[in-house]
């Protein structure tokens, strides 16, 4: 199963598969040696679509100005309607509701956690 029938938790772990290594702040990163990175989000996107990481300099600005589109064309309303409760899990934010999209940025990005762990928190919660 690929795109828009796709659980985000299962994209991540088919896009984990397609990269070299998991990226932080960029959705994705062409390191050293060609080396492919992608965030969570940039591995959900290569999951959902089934493809390969970008890379090289062209095709990875396409997936840039073009990766919050396909986001919200496949998970419509994960990006700011959909909201999880966060409870203990966000403790900087004043707001222990957040939407979907901007968990996975923290875990992934702040929190460090790794794919695999990512996605298991998204299915424990049905997505």
């Amino acid at each position: 199963m690929t795109g828009i029938n796709m659980k985000l938790s299962a994209a991540i772990r088919r896009g984990a598969r397609l990269v070299n290594r998991q990226g932080f702040h960029n959705y994705f990163h062409i390191g050293d040696e060609s080396e492919s990175c992608a965030c969570a989000m940039g591995a959900a996107m290569l999951g959902a679509l089934d493809l390969s990481a970008p890379n090289d300099e062209d095709t990875l600005h396409d997936f840039h100005l073009n990766g919050d589109r396909v986001f919200k064309s496949f998970w419509p309303g994960y990006w700011t309607e959909k909201r999880l409760r966060v409870d203990g899990l966000l403790d900087d934010l004043s707001d222990n509701f957040v939407s979907i999209h901007h968990a996975i940025l923290y875990l992934n990005d702040e929190q460090c956690w790794s794919f695999d762990r990512i996605a298991d928190w998204l299915e424990e919660r049905g997505l």
